[in-house]
């Protein structure tokens, strides 16, 4: 996990003495953060949103489906990268959150979402990772690809909401023009 997140950990040990462990971490703040105005929607904001959930996992798109549901947003459930470009495709610019698992054979999220940003009907929509971990740097490709939130799996739904609201409240200001002072 420490490697994941850029760091290091050692440990200074002395037999009859004890040991002292050691980490250290990045924890930068985006760009993004750093000069957009946030202000989380509402969950009300949510309802008839169309969402695109893309996960190899028949369970995990399941549950997605009903936590969605459940929020009052209209999802549309796709097996894969491919699967998940055709829709987009068909759809045009309908869905302004794509929700992605990182770990899926063919395309991963990461080849997902370039391919989701290279659709110019596409450009606008938020795109949230959804991950169990990934290899070190995936923060830092998030933010070149244009992913504003990972998660790392399993969150509780708590935490779900929490990055939906906040993801789509960044979006909307950005759209709008408003950034911090």
């Amino acid at each position: 996990m420490v490697e994941m997140m850029g760091g290091q950990i050692w440990v200074d040990s002395e037999p009859g003495k004890g040991s002292t462990f050691h980490f250290t971490a990045c924890f930068g703040v985006p760009q993004e953060t750093r000069n957009t105005a946030v202000r989380p929607l509402e969950i009300s904001e949510l309802r008839d949103l169309p969402v695109l959930v893309v996960d190899d996992n028949t369970t995990n798109r399941r549950i997605l489906y009903g936590i969605l549901m459940n929020w009052g947003m209209k999802p549309t459930l796709a097996s894969d990268g491919s699967r998940a470009l055709q829709i987009l495709r068909a759809s045009g610019a309908q869905f302004p959150l794509v929700l992605l698992d990182y770990q899926m054979p063919g395309m991963d999220g990461f080849d997902v979402a370039q391919s989701i940003r290279a659709l110019p009907s596409c450009a606008g929509a938020t795109i949230m990772m959804l991950s169990s971990g990934g290899p070190r740097g995936d923060v830092e490709r998030c933010q070149t690809i244009g992913i504003s939130t990972c998660l790392f799996k399993p969150f509780k739904q708590s935490e779900l909401l929490k990055a939906i609201l906040t993801a789509l409240g960044k979006r909307s200001l950005a759209a709008e023009g408003v950034t911090a002072a």
